[in-house]
C-alpha cells in the first residue's frame, strides 16, 4: 500500500498543528479551566481552536511547498524541465513546487457566471446521487442571534489580540500560557455579552 502525499501531508499537520492543541486543551479539561460539558464553552473552544490552527496549517502547507526536490528521474527532468529553479552541488537540479507553479503556471481565467455557486452545485452533486455530510456546529453560541453582540465579542476580542499567529507560535515552543489565556477571555467574553 502506498501513501498519497496529502495523507502524508495530514499525517504532519497532525504532529505539527492539531496535536500541540489538543494536548493543551486537555489539559485545561483536566484542570478545569475549561468545561466540555458546556455547550456555550465547545463553541468557544470550538471557534478559538479552528482559528489558531488555521494558522499552523497555512504555515505548514507553505512549508512543505516550499523545500527544494531533488533526484526526480531523467524521464520527469525532460518533461519538468521548465520547473527547474536550480542545481545542489553534485549537479542534480532542484525543483521547488511553488516557484514551479509561479513560473509555469498555464491557469486561464474562467468567467464566474459559469462557475456554480456552492448551493448549486450541492444540489447538482445530489441530483447526481451523491451524499453529502452536513456538519452541524460544535456547541451552541450564544451570541448567534444576536449580530450586535457577536460583533461586540469580536470587536473586544481583535483589540485585545490583534492576530492568532502568537498563540500558534507559542504553543508550539512549549508555552501554552498565551493560549490559555486567549481562550478565557472569548469564553469570559461570550459569557457577559450573553447576559446582557
Amino acid at each position: 500500500m502506498q501513501n498519497h502525499p496529502v495523507e502524508r501531508m495530514w499525517v504532519e499537520i497532525n504532529g505539527r498543528v492539531n496535536y500541540p492543541v489538543k494536548a493543551t486543551l486537555i489539559r485545561m479539561e483536566e484542570n478545569g479551566e475549561i468545561n466540555m460539558e458546556s455547550s456555550m464553552q465547545k463553541f468557544c473552544v470550538s471557534w478559538f481552536s479552528i482559528r489558531v490552527c488555521s494558522i499552523g496549517t497555512k504555515l505548514a502547507v507553505q512549508a512543505w511547498n516550499e523545500p527544494p526536490i531533488t533526484g526526480l528521474s531523467r524521464s520527469l527532468l525532460m518533461y519538468c524541465s521548465n520547473f527547474t529553479v536550480g542545481h545542489r552541488q553534485g549537479g542534480r537540479p532542484t525543483h521547488i513546487p511553488n516557484r514551479a507553479m509561479s513560473t509555469n503556471n498555464q491557469v486561464a481565467k474562467i468567467d464566474p457566471h459559469l462557475i456554480p455557486t456552492a448551493h448549486q452545485a450541492i444540489r447538482s452533486f445530489q441530483g447526481d446521487g451523491g451524499h453529502i455530510t452536513r456538519f452541524s456546529l460544535f456547541g451552541e453560541d450564544p451570541l448567534a442571534s444576536n449580530d450586535a453582540l457577536v460583533h461586540q465579542r469580536n470587536i473586544e476580542f481583535n483589540q485585545r489580540y490583534h492576530s492568532f499567529g502568537p498563540f500558534f507560535y507559542q504553543i508550539l515552543n512549549g508555552n501554552d500560557s498565551l493560549f490559555r489565556e486567549g481562550l478565557q477571555f472569548f469564553i469570559c467574553s461570550t459569557q457577559r455579552l450573553s447576559q446582557l
